[in-house]
């Protein structure tokens, strides 16, 4: 079985700023709004790592269904099991983001959890069919 992320929070502030990005994003938001790159870009530096984590739960809910279905090729379990593998931490991921998002600024009309997953598809090596 692939394990799936579930990474420890390290401090109850930043449980508590995860929880209220959630509650913002979630009242404020269409539902078929996505936050883009350049949305993602205006967020102070916490409210981005809300973001980052908040994208990684959900592909790791996502795992969760798909390994229940018998899948094990996904995207959202290639990129948990390279996170998990390689102990990346969110703290490095949201470095990874940034990084990848900088130096990528034609992409910055994308969805912002795409450019999640191509930072960490990139840094993974990861390639899809």
């Amino acid at each position: 079985m692939v394990p799936l992320l579930r990474p420890v929070m390290t401090s109850s502030i930043r449980c508590k700023q995860v929880v209220l990005l959630s509650a913002c994003l979630a009242l404020s938001f269409d539902a078929a709004y996505a936050l883009t790159g350049n949305e993602w870009q205006s967020m102070n530096g916490s409210w981005r790592a809300g973001y980052v984590a908040g994208v990684l739960d959900g592909w790791s809910e996502a795992a969760s269904k798909e390994v229940m279905e018998g899948k094990s090729d996904s995207v959202w379990i290639k990129a948990l099991s390279c996170i998990t593998t390689r102990k990346i931490t969110y703290r490095q991921v949201v470095a990874i983001t940034e990084k990848y998002v900088k130096e990528h600024p034609e992409e910055w009309d994308k969805d912002a959890s795409t450019l999640v997953y191509r930072s960490v598809a990139q840094t993974c090596q990861i390639t899809t069919k």
